[in-house]
């Protein structure tokens, strides 16, 4: 598919390395005003994901380890990246065996407006085996933990105006011109664990 841009898109990727392969978890920030991007706003993104994986660790074990972040400019075709591999807090601290990769949380963000377009998910990967308990219920405090983070990670991206967003790239199943971004308001998490394999029934559209 041909290169969509998102004015003013920032693209975020965490990536971890586990004893099962390589995780990665995409977010999206988009500058004030559909700004010009510029090394700062990269720097700042980096920033910004490092801070909400690091909250996460306590949901990850001592095998899943932060492999890098890169943020990059969207708002045209080869924009300009950064790439930052933490030298802090690298592994999870959670002291259960690791899942299997597939098995993920999944984040739901809600930006107060209708339409697949205006809502996103994020799915957690990485987790130890003590954030589930039985039928594949996650447990409360753990949900707690993924809401708190990214409800800082909201506040703290409109604070530097590069706000977490929605990015749309298609509309009635046909690729956008244009992305389009929408401010995220809030986040909620699933109650029930989720295979990143394939939609699992029963669980929604």
């Amino acid at each position: 598919m041909a290169f969509i841009p998102l004015p003013g898109g920032i693209k975020v990727e965490v990536s971890w390395e586990t004893g099962s392969g390589i995780a990665v978890c995409i977010h999206w920030l988009q500058k004030a005003a559909a700004g010009t991007v510029t090394s700062t706003d990269l720097s700042n993104g980096i920033s910004l994901l490092d801070t909400w994986r690091t909250a996460l660790r306590p949901l990850q074990p001592a095998g899943v380890i932060i492999a890098g972040i890169r943020a990059t400019d969207w708002s045209v075709p080869d924009g300009a990246t950064q790439f930052n591999v933490p030298s802090a807090n690298i592994a999870g601290t959670n002291v259960s065996p690791q899942l299997p990769l597939n098995v993920a949380v999944c984040a739901t963000h809600y930006t107060g407006l209708t339409g697949r377009s205006r809502r996103g998910r994020n799915y957690i990967p990485g987790l130890g085996e003590s954030v589930v308990s039985v039928g594949d219920i996650v447990l409360a405090g753990m949900r707690t933990t993924i809401i708190n983070a990214y409800q800082a990670l909201t506040l703290a991206a409109i604070g530097v105006s590069i706000p977490f967003v929605v990015a749309s790239f298609r509309a009635n199943n046909l690729p956008r011109i244009t992305g389009l971004g929408t401010v995220i308001l809030q986040t909620a998490v699933d109650q029930y664990s989720d295979s990143q394999r394939r939609r699992l029934a029963g669980r929604g559209a």
